[in-house]
C-alpha cells in the first residue's frame, strides 16, 4: 500500500490500512506512553486527504470464495480540535468527518463511498474527569462473519467517569453501547450494551498496568439475548525508546439460553521503531462474537498481522502488511 498523507494526524478516525485487530478504546485519563507528550498540539480546523492503492488477495474475507483485486481509496477529511486530553486541567473537544471513495480496479465488487464521523468531548480536573466518545460509520466492506460485502450502519458510544486520587492512578466507571444495523434484512442487527469498572496505574514512565471488569448484554434480532462477564489485565510497556509492547489478556464467560461457555480473550501489539522513518509492528487477537449471518450462533475470531511502515518524504509513506 502506498499512501500520501497530508496533515491528518489530528483528526484520523481509523487507520489507513485496517489492522482488523482491536476495538478497545484506550483510557483518556492516565497519561499514555507517548514520546510526543508535552508538545503543543494543533488547535482549530484541520484539512487533509489520504490516497491509497492496496492489493488484497481476499477482498470478501471468504474461506471458500477468495477473490483478489487492486483497491483504490480516496479519503478527504475535515477535523476540529480544541483543548487536549493529555492536559491535567480543562476541557477538550475533538471531532472529524471522513468520506472514503473505494474503487475496485478489476471489477470484482461494487464501488462505494463509506462515511465515518468521530467525536470526543470531556473535561478533566485535578481529581475528577469526564469523557464521552462516539463513532458513527456507514460502511460497505466485507466482514469475516458474512464472507461478503455488508452494507451497514454502526454506532459506538461510551461515557466514562474517573476519580484520580493521585497523578498515576485512576479508577474509572464506564457505560456504552455498540449498534450494528444491516441494509440486507437477511442479516441480523445487533446491540451490545455494557458497564465497566477499571483500575489503571502508571507504575513508571515506561510501564502502565490496568485491571478491567466488564458486564454486558448482547441482543441479536430473532435470537435469545446473551449475557457476558469479562475480566482482562492490561499492560503497556516501553522498555526502550524504540520498542513498545501492549497486551490485554483475560477470560470471558458468556451465557446463552442453552448453556454457557468460558473463552480466553487476547489482544496484543508490539511496535519497533528503529528510526524516525521506519516502524515494524505485530498484532494478535482472539475474541468471541455473535453471528449476523447464522441465527443464534457465535463464532470465534482469531488472527495475527504483521507489517512495516516507512516514511519516504514529509508527505509520503509506504506500508506492507
Amino acid at each position: 500500500s502506498a499512501v500520501a498523507v497530508m496533515s491528518v494526524s489530528d483528526q484520523e478516525i481509523t487507520p489507513t490500512v485496517e489492522s482488523r485487530v482491536s476495538d478497545s478504546e484506550p483510557s483518556p485519563f492516565v497519561a499514555p506512553l507517548d514520546p510526543h507528550a508535552g508538545q503543543t498540539r494543533k488547535q482549530g480546523v484541520d484539512l487533509g486527504v489520504v490516497l491509497s492503492a492496496a492489493y488484497d488477495d481476499n477482498i470478501f474475507l471468504s474461506d471458500d470464495n477468495a477473490q483478489s483485486d487492486l483497491v483504490l481509496r480516496a479519503a478527504p477529511s475535515i477535523g476540529y480540535r480544541k483543548g487536549d486530553r493529555d492536559t491535567q486541567d480543562g476541557g477538550y473537544l475533538k471531532m472529524a468527518y471522513r468520506p472514503t471513495g473505494v474503487v475496485y480496479t478489476q471489477g470484482n465488487s461494487d464501488n462505494r463511498v463509506d462515511h465515518e464521523v468521530g467525536l470526543a468531548v470531556g473535561v478533566r480536573g485535578k481529581s475528577v474527569a469526564f469523557d464521552y466518545t462516539a463513532a458513527y460509520g456507514k460502511l460497505g466492506d466485507a466482514t469475516p462473519d458474512v464472507g461478503q460485502e455488508a452494507d451497514r450502519q454502526v454506532l459506538d458510544h461510551v461515557v466514562r467517569i474517573a476519580w484520580i486520587p493521585r497523578e498515576k492512578l485512576a479508577l474509572e466507571l464506564a457505560a456504552g453501547q455498540s449498534i450494528a444495523e444491516y441494509t440486507d434484512k437477511v442479516l441480523l442487527d445487533s446491540r451490545d450494551t455494557f458497564g465497566e469498572i477499571a483500575l489503571r496505574y502508571a507504575y513508571s514512565p515506561k510501564t502502565r498496568v490496568g485491571l478491567v471488569y466488564r458486564a454486558g448484554r448482547f441482543e441479536v434480532d430473532d435470537a435469545d439475548d446473551q449475557t457476558y462477564h469479562r475480566v482482562t489485565a492490561n499492560m503497556e510497556w516501553q522498555p526502550r525508546e524504540k520498542l513498545r509492547v501492549e497486551v490485554a489478556a483475560g477470560g470471558e464467560k458468556r451465557k446463552y439460553s442453552a448453556g454457557s461457555s468460558v473463552t480466553p480473550v487476547l489482544e496484543g501489539r508490539v511496535d519497533w521503531t528503529p528510526s524516525e522513518k521506519t516502524n515494524f509492528y505485530l498484532n494478535a487477537y482472539r475474541r468471541e462474537l455473535a453471528s449476523a449471518f447464522s441465527v443464534g450462533q457465535n463464532y470465534r475470531l482469531t488472527g495475527v498481522s504483521a507489517g512495516v511502515s516507512h516514511k519516504l518524504h514529509d508527505k509520503w509513506s509506504a506500508h506492507l502488511e
